[in-house]
């Protein structure tokens, strides 16, 4: 499962300030993917990890086999952290289902995953 928005920071609106993206330890045991980015300065990423290159190159481009490709089959959806506005379009994407919704998360699948 990835999270969105794709940033290793979050301002949510629950904590207030910037953190740390803590969901990965919370939700395990499920293998959650989170950024990797340190968006200082100038530098977006030093990431060296092709996934989170295919996970960039997902977000500009929306393209559904680029995460496909890693297994990927889940997004989770955080919509009152970051810049979630910039990521409306998961909500509306044709390749991907609302499977669970809640008040500040959903998770959409995959539909199509060859």
């Amino acid at each position: 499962m990835l999270h969105m928005p794709w940033h290793s920071y979050h301002r949510c609106q629950r904590t207030h300030k910037v953190i740390s993206n803590p969901l990965a330890r919370y939700m395990y045991p499920l293998q959650l993917i989170t950024s990797d980015n340190i968006e200082i300065g100038n530098l977006y990423t030093n990431s060296s990890d092709p996934r989170s290159t295919d996970i960039d190159e997902f977000v500009r481009t929306q393209d559904l086999s680029l995460l496909i490709k890693h297994n990927i089959t889940d997004i989770l959806y955080t919509n009152l952290c970051a810049d979630f506005m910039r990521y409306e379009w998961i909500t509306q994407h044709s390749g991907l289902q609302l499977t669970h919704d809640e008040d500040d998360l959903q998770v959409y699948r995959i539909k199509n995953k060859k």
